[in-house]
C-alpha cells in the first residue's frame, strides 16, 4: 500500500471540492482507494490530501 500527502493553497475552496470529488472515479481507476481531505483551521483554502491505494497502480 503506498500513501501520498499534497498539501497547497486553493482559491475557494467549494470549487476546489467539486472538482475533486468529481474525479473520484479517475483516482480509482488507478488505485487510490481511500482519500482525506483537510483544511487548515486558520485557513480554509489551504487544503491537506491525504491518499492510499495499491502501490503497483501509482
Amino acid at each position: 500500500m503506498a500513501v501520498y500527502v499534497v498539501s497547497h493553497k486553493v482559491n475557494d475552496f467549494e470549487v476546489w471540492k467539486s472538482v475533486f470529488d468529481s474525479n473520484i472515479a479517475i483516482t480509482e481507476k488507478f488505485g487510490i482507494t481511500d482519500r482525506f481531505v483537510l483544511q487548515a483551521a486558520d485557513d480554509p483554502n489551504y487544503v491537506t490530501v491525504v491518499g492510499e491505494g495499491a502501490l503497483g497502480k501509482i
